[in-house]
């Protein structure tokens, strides 16, 4: 599973299945919120509660069950200030599943997020997290995202092997 959580750090995260939750990145969005990106593999498919705690007062939690990726492969981080969110170049292995998350920056409310070319939309969640999806990845990716306004983000890119 793929946890995003934008809050203020330290993060502890945790469940009822003991799952090990291994921190693939964060990045800062603005000066107190970062975007984090968690992945473990869930010990069984019956039903499982996550527990996060951080120092925010707005957290913001996003989790995804994707079946059949067993271990974390390539992966990118990117912030920056604009309405074209993207990480630095990398290659995922060719057949990856490739996920990414933004978290746009609380100033802007009502903004718009939408997947870059060749990605499925996984969501957009309350707080201003997006995240989206290339399958099979062939070849680089910037993993874009594109937004209806400019502000502070925060992007984190990783891709799953089987």
């Amino acid at each position: 599973m793929i946890v995003a959580v934008s809050d203020v750090p330290p993060v502890n995260i945790s469940d009822s299945q003991n799952n090990q939750f291994i921190e693939i990145a964060s990045a800062r969005c603005t000066s107190t919120y970062y975007l984090t990106l968690y992945y473990a593999v869930a010990r069984s498919n019956t039903s499982d509660t996550i527990t996060v705690s951080g120092e925010g007062n707005l957290p913001v939690v996003v989790v995804h069950q994707v079946a059949g990726f067993t271990r974390i492969g390539a992966f990118s981080v990117g912030s920056g200030n604009s309405s074209t969110p993207s990480v630095p170049a990398y290659v995922p292995n060719q057949g990856t599943y490739v996920y990414a998350a933004v978290l746009a920056s609380y100033a802007v409310v009502g903004i718009g997020i939408t997947p870059g070319p060749g990605y499925g939309v996984t969501g957009l969640y309350p707080g201003l997290i997006a995240d989206e999806y290339l399958w099979p990845a062939k070849g680089g990716t910037t993993s874009p995202f594109i937004m209806t306004n400019s502000t502070l983000w925060a992007e984190i890119s990783v891709s799953l092997t089987p």
